[in-house]
């Protein structure tokens, strides 16, 4: 089951979302989920790796003790 975030559009909107490049996301960034048993997400948790420049995870408002962050369950939706 696909959770709209795998490719380049999906990409910009975490970028967007955390206030990072493109390519930092690229990089540094996996997508989890936070779901029910049944398979409906909550919401999206940005999971960056052990690499990530001290810049880019204060950029992203990421600690670098929990390398992660909550994205919204809409953060994947296209605008209108």
């Amino acid at each position: 089951m696909g959770h709209g975030y795998e490719g380049e559009a999906s990409n910009s909107a975490v970028a967007k979302a955390l206030g990072i490049s493109e390519e930092d996301v690229d990089n540094y960034v996996t997508i989890d989920t936070n779901d029910s048993d049944d398979g409906l997400v909550y919401n999206y948790i940005a999971v960056f790796n052990e690499a990530t420049p001290p810049e880019v995870l204060a950029a992203a408002g990421v600690g670098e003790d929990d390398l992660s962050v909550e994205l919204s369950v809409n953060v994947f939706d296209e605008e209108e």
